[in-house]
C-alpha cells in the first residue's frame, strides 16, 4: 500500500497549514523576553521549555482521550509531570460537566479550495450549538490563537455550509508546575478571519519572492 501523504494537499499540490502560515508572521517578541528572564534567573531555556512541553503534552494528550472517548496511557510521563497535568486536566473536566461538553468531531482535517490552506481542527461541538474548540498548551494567550480559531471556522464553514459555526472556544492549560485552566468563548471572529486572510496572501508572495531570489 502507497504510504499516505504528510501535510494538506490540493488537487496533487501541498499547501500550507495554518501553522506554518501563522509561524511565518509570528511575534517572536514575547519568546525572547521569556528567554531573557530565564536566562538573568540561571536557567537554560531550552531545559525549562522541555520541561514544560511536556506538562503540556501530557495534559494535552489526557483532554485528548476523554474527547475521543478513549483511555489515557500514562506510560510515557514521569509522575511529577503526570501529577501537574492532572491539576489542569481536572479544572478542564469540571468546566467540561458545566458546559455539557459533547464534541462529536475531533482531529478533524480539512482544506480550503477557496483560500488553498489546510488545518486540522482539535474539536467541533455539535450538541446544541456547532463551536469550534481549540486546545492550547501555554502560559499566555497570544493573537495568533485567534487568528488560527478563525481560520478553522472558515475551513468549517466551507466544508460544512449546512451548518455554519455558531462560535468558538479557546481552552488554555498553563505550562508552569500549577497547570492553571482558562477558558476564552466567542461568538464572531471576523476579524481576526480577515487578518488570517491577509497573512495568507501575504505567505504566497513570500513563496514567489523565494523562488525569484534562488
Amino acid at each position: 500500500m502507497p504510504t499516505p501523504q504528510k501535510g494538506y494537499w490540493l488537487n496533487g499540490k501541498r499547501i500550507p497549514g495554518t501553522t506554518t502560515i501563522l509561524s511565518r508572521y509570528k511575534d517572536s517578541g514575547g519568546l525572547i523576553h521569556w528567554s531573557w528572564s530565564l536566562g538573568m534567573e540561571g536557567k537554560d531555556y531550552r531545559e525549562v521549555k522541555q520541561e514544560a512541553a511536556n506538562a503540556g503534552t501530557c495534559c494535552h494528550a489526557m483532554v485528548e482521550a476523554f474527547v475521543r472517548g478513549k483511555p489515557f496511557d500514562p506510560s510515557p510521563y514521569p509522575v511529577e509531570i503526570l501529577a501537574q497535568a492532572e491539576n489542569g486536566y481536572s479544572a478542564f473536566r469540571r468546566w467540561a460537566d458545566q458546559s455539557r461538553l459533547k464534541p462529536e468531531k475531533t482531529e478533524l482535517s480539512l482544506v480550503s479550495r477557496r483560500w488553498k490552506f489546510g488545518g486540522t481542527v482539535d474539536a467541533i461541538q455539535i450538541d446544541g450549538q456547532i463551536r469550534v474548540l481549540d486546545w492550547k498548551c501555554a502560559n499566555g494567550v497570544w493573537p495568533e490563537y485567534l487568528l488560527q480559531l478563525a481560520a478553522y471556522g472558515a475551513l468549517y464553514d466551507e466544508n460544512f455550509p449546512q451548518t455554519p459555526v455558531q462560535g468558538y472556544d479557546l481552552v488554555r492549560f498553563d505550562k508552569s508546575e500549577h497547570a492553571d485552566f482558562a477558558h476564552y468563548s466567542f461568538t464572531s471572529l471576523k476579524d481576526e478571519l480577515a487578518q488570517f486572510l491577509l497573512l495568507r496572501k501575504a505567505y504566497e508572495f513570500d513563496q514567489k519572492l523565494k523562488k525569484r531570489l534562488r
